[in-house]
């Protein structure tokens, strides 16, 4: 199943173990919270709340716990919830919901060539409220940096790669996507396609008449792919 819920993961990172230092194309940014424009992270929709929170609705969020910079923020999947409390020196990632798929064993995986956000929360931002006259705060500072998941060496992107059974209902595997499910750490499938290998270790896939399109999904370590077939 896809997801769409955020994320906070728990992991604390010592000074000691933490990679230090931000790595280079790394921006700042004021994110101004609800009451004072609502800055969102790049292309997301995350954004900080009145009550001091990073919150969203279709991104998602894993706090990695203290870090010296985003050189030590890395992707964890656990503990998935909608909001993150803001915390100067901690570290985050932000991934877009609709790029995580939890595959059968539980494993959540990001999708391969999905660009993702890291960000530290560098200092508090304050200003005057109108209305009292006190110093509140009015957004955060952070660094972030844009990364992409994986490469086309590890993992094709989802959806590059279609059967069209054209009337049929099995065939086999072309010799590049065997070779993607040979070296896949999980693969699961929609519940009209199988895929099984056949006595000389050829992989073939079927598909019955319940959808006119169905999926292979494949994991690999945190990074998943899919290959869709059509039957018409």
């Amino acid at each position: 199943m896809t997801l769409s819920a955020c994320a906070l993961a728990f992991g604390a990172c010592s000074k000691e173990d933490a990679p230090k230092g931000d790595p280079a194309g790394s921006a700042s940014l004021n994110m101004m919270n609800e009451s004072n424009g609502r800055t969102m992270l790049g292309n997301s929709d995350v954004y900080v709340d009145d009550a001091g929170n990073f919150v969203c609705s279709s991104a998602v969020i894993a706090y990695v716990g203290r870090v010296n910079g985003l050189n030590g923020v890395t992707m964890r999947f656990d503990n998935l919830v909608r909001s993150a409390a803001v915390d100067v020196g901690g570290g985050y990632l932000v991934y877009d919901g609709e790029s995580l798929h939890e595959f059968p064993s539980g494993h959540v995986a990001l999708a391969a060539g999905a660009t993702f956000y890291r960000m530290r929360a560098e200092s508090i931002i304050t200003g005057e409220n109108a209305s009292t006259g006190k110093q509140e705060m009015t957004g955060v500072k952070v660094v972030y940096y844009a990364d992409k998941a994986g490469n086309a060496d590890m993992l094709p992107e989802p959806f590059e790669r279609t059967y069209d059974l054209q009337g049929g209902y099995s065939t086999m595997l072309e010799e590049q996507d065997a070779e993607l499910l040979n070296r896949a750490d999980e693969i699961a499938t929609t519940s009209d396609v199988t895929v099984e290998r056949d006595a000389n270790g050829d992989w073939g896939v079927s598909k019955d008449e319940r959808y006119s399109s169905g999926y292979i999904y494949v994991r690999k370590g945190d990074l998943w792919s899919a290959i869709m077939v059509v039957r018409r």
